[in-house]
C-alpha cells in the first residue's frame, strides 16, 4: 500500500529517505493527502506547493467542509475517518488535456472517489418499508430488504429495519446491495404515538 500511495503521488514521505508509517498524522498532512487523492494536487503545487496552497485549494474544492481538528500535532481516528469520508464524496479534479500554458484539469461534478474507485453510489430517500411493516401498511419484503426512494434494496446490515420512517442516505455497491445506511441529518422522519398503534 505504501508503494502504491507513493507512486500515485498521494503520499511523499517525511523526506526523500524517510517514510513514517507508524508516526502520527497531523492536520497539515491530512489536508495535503485529501487534496492529492481527489486530484487537486497539481493546482496546489502550481500555487506554491506549501501547506497554505494546499489549504486554500482544499477550501475551494469544498474538502474541508465540516472537517476540524482539535490538535495541531495529531489527528484522532475519528477525525481521520470523517476527513477521508469527505474526500471520498468530494467532486474529483481530472486531467482533460493540454492547454497553451500546461495541463488542463476540470472539476467533474458528481465524479467521486467513492463512485469511481470503490464503485459505491449514494441514494437519498425515506425508508418506507422493511420486512415487518411499511408506512402504507403491510409489507411483503424479506428480512434482508428495505424500501427507500420507491425502490426495494437488499441490505447487508442487520439493523436496516430500524431506519423505517427515517430520511436516510444509502451507500450501494455495484451489485445493488446496501453496504451502509446513515440518517441524512435533516431530522425528517415519521413519529407515531404509541396510542395510535393497534395489534
Amino acid at each position: 500500500y505504501i508503494r502504491e500511495a507513493y507512486s500515485s503521488g498521494i503520499m511523499k514521505g517525511a523526506s526523500d529517505l524517510l517514510f513514517e508509517p507508524n508516526g502520527n498524522v497531523d492536520p497539515k498532512q491530512m489536508i495535503t493527502v485529501m487534496v492529492r487523492m481527489t486530484g487537486y494536487g497539481a493546482i496546489a503545487d502550481a500555487q506554491g506547493g506549501d501547506y497554505a496552497a494546499y489549504a486554500k485549494t482544499a477550501d475551494r474544492a469544498g474538502l474541508r467542509k465540516g472537517v476540524s481538528f482539535k490538535s495541531p500535532e495529531y489527528i484522532t481516528f475519528g477525525e481521520m475517518a470523517y476527513a477521508v469520508r469527505c474526500a471520498l464524496e468530494a467532486d474529483m479534479m481530472e486531467f482533460s488535456g493540454y492547454g497553451s500554458d500546461g495541463s488542463v484539469f476540470d472539476r467533474k461534478k458528481g465524479s467521486t472517489l467513492l463512485e469511481n474507485t470503490l464503485k459505491i453510489r449514494t441514494v437519498k430517500g425515506q425508508v418506507t418499508a422493511n420486512y415487518f411493516t411499511g408506512l402504507a401498511g403491510k409489507s411483503s419484503l424479506n428480512e434482508n430488504q428495505i424500501e427507500a426512494a420507491r425502490t426495494v434494496y437488499t441490505v447487508s446490515k442487520k439493523n436496516a429495519a430500524d431506519f423505517l420512517g427515517k430520511a436516510v442516505k444509502l451507500y450501494i455497491d455495484d451489485e445493488d446491495i446496501v453496504r451502509a445506511i446513515e440518517t441524512d441529518g435533516s431530522g425528517a422522519g415519521v413519529a407515531v404515538k404509541s396510542d395510535k398503534i393497534s395489534a
